[in-house]
């Protein structure tokens, strides 16, 4: 459903952006990831918190269902 989907996401941005929960914000977009598995923004989103906050082997995991998802992302190579 892409209309849940985007409640997740605008929740997602409200812990980041307004509450500065960063694990919640994770939590959040695995929500996200279990609606829509190909939902290429919340991998890429979850990459790099996880890169953030330096948990590389995690975020470049995430980069690559990016890549694959999406092979037009430049930000995600």
């Amino acid at each position: 459903n892409p209309h849940l989907l985007e409640i997740w996401h605008k929740k997602a941005s409200i812990l980041k952006f307004k509450l500065n929960k960063i694990e919640e914000y994770i939590v959040t977009l695995n929500q996200c990831l279990e609606i829509n598995k190909q939902d290429a923004k919340a991998w890429y989103l979850k990459g790099l918190e996880l890169f953030q906050l330096e948990r590389y082997d995690e975020a470049m995991a995430c980069f690559v269902v990016t890549v694959y998802l999406t092979p037009d992302n430049d930000d995600a190579w």
